[in-house]
């Protein structure tokens, strides 16, 4: 492999590090399941695999991108079943699962055949006004769960704030090693800038990964 193809490969590592780490980094340091999360019922966030898969045995695993970026790591364990009726939702529709350590980390709930609006319209209803929006998306972050919805990806998430917590510091710590392998700085500090900028990131979680995307920490 030449050195070329190596670094790309590490920047591309690097490049969906950076996008989970933008969602891992809304997390809150609390723990709590949450029953139904996104309407999907028979789950609870927080709960083992054996569990979901007693409540949902047609899940099945996760292969690429569904919609909703995935990374690689022993921790993380991605299944989809459907279509499958969520409250709110006219429609049936796909949905992801997603385990980080054995528990329930994320409820990912793909649009699907619904209109953009009404799912929306769905959320702010179960949900109350979002806490925070753009034009692209908007999230509701409760003591236990984060929902935040792409709509230009066309999904929604529910993620357990807790298991986020632990998602988050392997992040920063994959980060870090992909710089001291010989990643430029100057690019570690780009791809880092949406989790380390994200304004719903605690103070200390947003200066350690601005902290690990300046060339000093790079060794």
């Amino acid at each position: 492999m030449t050195m070329s193809t190596r670094g790309n490969e590490m920047r591309m590592q690097l490049r969906v590090l950076a996008v989970m780490g933008s969602i891992a980094l809304f997390a809150l340091p609390a723990f709590g399941a949450t029953a139904e999360p996104g309407g999907v019922p028979r789950l609870k966030l927080g709960e083992t695999l054996e569990v979901v898969r007693k409540a949902y045995p047609e899940m099945q695993p996760a292969t690429g991108n569904a919609g909703a970026q995935a990374f690689d790591s022993p921790h993380l364990q991605r299944f989809v079943m459907g279509p499958v009726a969520v409250a709110g939702l006219k429609n049936p529709t796909s949905v992801e699962l997603r385990f980080w350590q054995g528990k329930l980390w994320a409820v990912i709930v793909y649009f699907g055949k619904n209109d953009d609006a009404d799912v929306l319209a769905a959320l702010t209803k179960r949900l109350g006004p979002p806490t925070a929006s753009t034009k692209m998306s908007a999230s509701w972050q409760g003591p236990e769960s984060l929902t935040m919805s792409a709509t230009s990806q066309r999904w929604y998430a529910v993620t357990d704030n807790a298991l986020s917590t632990s998602a988050q510091a392997w992040f920063l710590e994959n980060l870090k090693q992909a710089q001291a392998s010989g990643v430029a700085p100057q690019v570690a500090a780009t791809l880092a800038a949406p989790a380390a900028g994200s304004a719903a990131a605690t103070p200390a979680v947003a200066a350690t990964a601005a902290t690990a995307a300046t060339p000093a920490a790079a060794k």
